[in-house]
């Protein structure tokens, strides 16, 4: 909405992926993935932050134990810029994950991801980053379910700056991430929640900053 910020940073997205799955036993399936991503940046300036990207990767899910499953995808990511001073790179994608159920009303998931992503710092066209996220939910009651999340982000800039731009150094930005929330189930398909969310982006490459948000969701499933 702020017109000096969209003339740099607003930004079109197209995905495109395929999964190919085979069920080897009621406890094992493996699979492999391709993904082709391709963003767009505009610029009042001329500057070409524009990329495609392309991810292929194997992986495998496995029933470890009743109510505990866990999974992991193994592959390469590589990026080409339009711009021609940006050199293409690629880097390895790495997704585990585990999702467990205690009891009835209990449910962990624990994820860890490696790959390459947009930019969320001007004038860098992508980012290299780790994700590290943790998420616990409760069935207090049949109609109350509280949630608590914590993630940590780490993502890596390198100095390769579109042409017609002061050079920029590497660098790098922290974000923790913690959020809380409380949801009342009307019914199995109508519900009410409010969430907490506290951020913290420590960053070598823009401003760093503490941010707080409330939201109130209303949910209605059809």
């Amino acid at each position: 909405d702020e017109s000096a910020v969209a003339a740099e940073s607003d930004e079109d997205r197209a995905d495109a992926q395929v999964v190919s799955t085979t069920i080897l036993s009621p406890s094992v399936s493996v699979f492999g993935t391709a993904r082709y991503m391709t963003f767009g940046f505009d610029s009042a300036t001329g500057l070409m932050r524009d990329f495609d990207s392309l991810l292929v990767g194997v992986g495998c899910e496995l029933a470890m134990a009743k109510g505990l499953r866990g999974g992991a995808t193994f592959g390469v990511q590589a990026q080409d810029y339009d711009d021609p001073g940006i050199d293409s790179e690629s880097v390895p994608y790495v997704n585990l994950w585990l999702r467990g159920q205690t009891i009835p009303s209990t449910r962990l998931t624990g994820e860890v991801t490696h790959g390459l992503r947009d930019s969320d710092a001007y004038p860098y066209a992508s980012q290299e980053y780790t994700d590290v996220r943790a998420l616990v939910e409760w069935d207090a009651s049949p109609r109350v379910t509280l949630s608590a999340s914590g993630t940590y982000s780490r993502s890596d800039y390198d100095g390769a700056s579109p042409s017609g731009t002061l050079p920029v150094e590497d660098g790098r930005e922290d974000r923790y991430i913690a959020e809380t929330s409380v949801a009342y189930n009307f019914s199995s398909t109508t519900s009410l929640t409010l969430s907490q969310r506290h951020e913290d982006l420590d960053s070598d490459v823009g401003e760093s900053f503490t941010k707080n948000t409330t939201r109130l969701v209303f949910g209605r499933e059809f």
